[in-house]
């Protein structure tokens, strides 16, 4: 707590700040929606949503070229996230202050393949540069989905107190 210059040694003041208090009582949301399983539940089940819903409108909209881009994109998209989510698990599970060997290897590595991938595929000339990288960030919607359907049960219950 911070101290007034205003106040003499030994004085508290009439008012003391609770806030900070308050507001971590009150951001700790005991509910099954913000329980981690479900936030991951729901944020893949948004970027299947998401990325079903850009490959149709691509199908219908665009050229076959932009759709095979997206659509690999989106793949991509999902195995790097699996990737990442299994190297995250695995950091966690050690149980160490310290990252296991070679956790920064796979980090890269990871992005390398993904790159690579996108790489070959867009230079057969079938996949469209463009749509691959549309396709990577379907995943980020998928999180921007999330995170607005947290801000609106945070709102919500804020309304109930």
């Amino acid at each position: 707590m911070l101290e007034s210059l205003a106040l003499n040694k030994g004085e508290k003041a009439d008012r003391e700040d609770n806030s900070l208090e308050t507001v971590a009582e009150s951001s700790a949301l005991p509910d099954e929606r913000t329980e981690p399983k479900a936030v991951e539940r729901r944020v893949w089940r948004n970027a299947f949503a998401v990325m079903a819903l850009a490959i149709a409108v691509s199908a219908i909209l665009a050229t076959w070229k932009f759709t095979l881009g997206l659509a690999l994109g989106c793949l991509l998209a999902l195995l790097n996230f699996r990737w990442l989510h299994a190297s995250v698990r695995d950091i966690l599970g050690a149980g160490t202050t310290k990252a296991p060997p070679g956790t920064m290897w796979l980090l890269l590595i990871r992005w390398i393949v993904v790159g690579a991938v996108a790489y070959l595929a867009i230079q057969t000339g079938y996949f469209s540069g463009v749509a691959v990288i549309t396709g990577l960030f379907t995943l980020a919607a998928a999180v921007m989905i999330e995170a607005i359907y947290m801000l609106f049960i945070s709102f919500a219950r804020r309304g109930e107190d």
